[in-house]
């Protein structure tokens, strides 16, 4: 969603980033392909392995396992190859459209979770759909948060340096960060860290629900 929404602000307020922010976005974009494309993986493998645990691969063969593996192979496992190829050949438009692909795949996600799949047994009357006014609840939220954001971004130093905060040299202090730009790019590292962390986090919870089951 960052990579989504940086191509989106590149194209939209390439007028109000500085040469600093302009020179640091592509190594940023490139930071953050290879950690989805590790991230994607993990995620694709982590669905193989709970189809594998309860042996459910027959379910494969109906309808709905069908409809299952286009979001998991077509949104996810292609995406991570994707982002693979892109940071490998440090090929940035295809990053910034498998990035935009991967939110298409969470949308799509959401929609199985919500309504495509949700209480699948049901009849089709049966079934949940949104009413109207839910619908335009979740469109003015997400109109809100783009209005905000515009107001931030046209307003707030976010993609360019305050003159007010630069040493009399006309470079930045060293030890603070006056941009996201800057945030992302000098804290990456501690950022694998952090990510790596958690992946690991969640295979101990997994473990930790699943082994009643094995009990």
């Amino acid at each position: 969603m960052v990579m989504f929404e940086g191509s989106l602000a590149h194209k939209h307020y390439h007028d109000k980033m500085d040469r600093t922010h302009l020179d640091e976005a592509p190594e940023v974009l490139l930071g953050f392909g290879k950690a989805a494309a590790w991230v994607l993986s993990g995620y694709f493998v982590m669905k193989v392995i709970g189809i594998a645990m309860d042996n459910n691969w027959h379910y494969l063969t109906t309808g709905w396992g069908a409809w299952f593996l286009v979001e998991i192979v077509g949104f996810v496992g292609l995406p991570a190859l994707a982002f693979a190829i892109g940071v490998r050949e440090k090929n940035r438009k295809l990053i910034q459209r498998t990035a935009a692909w991967t939110v298409l795949g969470i949308v799509v996600n959401r929609l199985n979770v919500s309504l495509i799949a949700f209480n699948w047994q049901l009849p089709s009357a049966d079934r949940y759909f949104p009413s109207w006014m839910e619908i335009m609840t979740s469109l003015f939220i997400v109109t809100l948060g783009v209005t905000v954001y515009r107001l931030i971004v046209t307003f707030l130093p976010i993609l360019h340096e305050h003159p007010e905060y630069k040493d009399p040299g006309g470079t930045t202090m060293d030890v603070i960060y006056y941009t996201l730009q800057d945030f992302l790019t000098f804290t990456k590292g501690f950022t694998y860290v952090l990510m790596g962390v958690a992946l690991v986090g969640f295979i101990g919870f997994w473990r930790f629900l699943t082994a009643r089951d094995d009990d």
